[in-house]
């Protein structure tokens, strides 16, 4: 009965229905369908963790090669992917606060990720949003993001390019996609590559950077006297090395599209969410958190046959 109270007022309305009888099914709390998250995956994370143990570090330059293939192999259609310059770090945000560090004024657009307009409040750069950023601006846009329509994100993309913004786009969500994207890098001066939301890759969080020029920050000379993360290295080495760009996706989409229609939510172009109206969860972290009339499908996908769903 204590379970039950706690699980209303953590709810305070928010699910109702069916999904807030899944929410309760799952773990008894209102959290459990909260996005966005990974779908848990115990055998794959314990893999990817005893890897990371190994003694053996793989050749950084080896690596990068891979990385680019293992992009490349994907079913997304990437042109104008030759950007030469490539930095391993632990983690995009280190890429966010670099580049946030770097420019004079930082946009994004509406709805996307929290992190960049927190890390230009917290060092005092101006954050504004496309298309009505100044013209110094530097754009950081996820694709795909799942408040906005991924032909948006694109044309944003080549409308900034052409006004003269510099452009970096964060392509963490893009191995959990729901559609086949066609993006031209071309308009991209940097570009940010993570399995981070495919996977629960823990404190290790293995990231990569490509840029067209040589980017002078803290990152690129750790990267160049090998003093990243072995152990992050080496979990990059067994996900590149062990699955496809598209594991999760091939493994899970139909699935989602099931939970979709028990649900009667709306798909996204994110196989960690589905979009149902009216649904306002509380700020975590900080006001910039931004997910409202969004349903975390992470949970729904694990339990998927253990329910009524």
């Amino acid at each position: 009965m204590q379970t039950r109270t706690r699980f209303d007022y953590e709810n305070n309305g928010r699910l109702t229905g069916d999904l807030e009888r899944a929410s309760w099914h799952i773990d008894q709390t209102a959290w459990s369908l909260c996005p966005l998250v990974p779908i848990p995956d115990h055998h794959t994370e314990q893999s990817i963790h005893r890897a990371a143990l190994d003694t053996d570090t793989p050749d950084i330059t080896a690596m990068e090669r891979l990385t680019r293939s293992w992009l490349i192999n994907g079913r997304h259609t990437l042109t104008g992917f030759d950007h030469p310059h490539a930095t391993f770090a632990t983690g995009v945000d280190s890429f966010i606060d670099s580049a946030v560090y770097r420019c004079s004024s930082v946009a994004s657009l509406p709805l996307t990720y929290y992190h960049v307009p927190d890390v230009a409040q917290q060092i005092g750069r101006p954050h504004s949003h496309m298309p009505n950023a100044p013209q110094d601006a530097l754009f950081i846009v996820e694709l795909p993001t799942p408040q906005h329509d991924t032909a948006h994100v694109t044309e944003q993309m080549a409308m900034a390019k052409s006004t003269g913004h510099r452009v970096v786009v964060d392509m963490t969500f893009l191995p959990v996609a729901t559609e086949k994207v066609h993006v031209d890098l071309s308009h991209a001066d940097e570009i940010w590559v993570s399995a981070n939301k495919v996977w629960n890759t823990g404190h290790l969080r293995p990231a990569w950077r490509f840029s067209r020029e040589p980017i002078s920050d803290a990152l690129t000379l750790a990267h160049s006297r090998t003093r990243y993360n072995p152990a992050s290295l080496r979990a990059w080495h067994h996900i590149v090395t062990s699955y496809e760009y598209d594991t999760v996706v091939d493994q899970h989409l139909p699935t989602y599209h099931h939970i979709c229609e028990v649900f009667d939510l709306t798909p996204t172009n994110n196989l960690l969410v589905a979009r149902r109206e009216d649904i306002v969860w509380e700020p975590m972290y900080t006001d910039n958190w931004n997910y409202n009339n969004l349903i975390g499908t992470h949970n729904l996908i694990h339990t998927h046959g253990k329910h009524f769903w």
